[in-house]
């Protein structure tokens, strides 16, 4: 019995992350709003201006991403890749959240 409910329990929590495994939109999207909060911050944008601005760096960042980003998918997670001189920075996402596990 004991056995049935631990692989119940793994069958649950694989079918879980399965579910919230990121695609290439969801890690462009939060790329994206990433480097939007980054860039306001870095030029202190604020009030319409700078969400005009902010709004338009964010569409041409997702944009990029969407069409460079590598992603290679393990179906209860995925790895992104992105395209950069050098070292390319690669990301875990698992779970809906995204974790960079190698690159500059």
């Amino acid at each position: 019995m004991g056995r049935f409910i631990a692989l119940t329990v793994l069958a649950l929590l694989l079918a879980g992350l399965a579910v919230t495994n990121p695609n290439v939109d969801a890690f462009a999207e939060r790329f994206a709003e990433r480097a939007q909060q980054e860039l306001s911050t870095e030029l202190g944008l604020e009030g319409p201006l700078g969400a005009a601005i902010g709004g338009a760096s964010r569409s041409v960042v997702e944009a990029a991403i969407r069409e460079t980003a590598v992603r290679r998918n393990y179906g209860v997670a995925s790895t992104f890749t992105l395209p950069a001189a050098g070292e390319d920075p690669v990301y875990l996402g698992i779970a809906g959240t995204f974790v960079q596990v190698s690159g500059p």
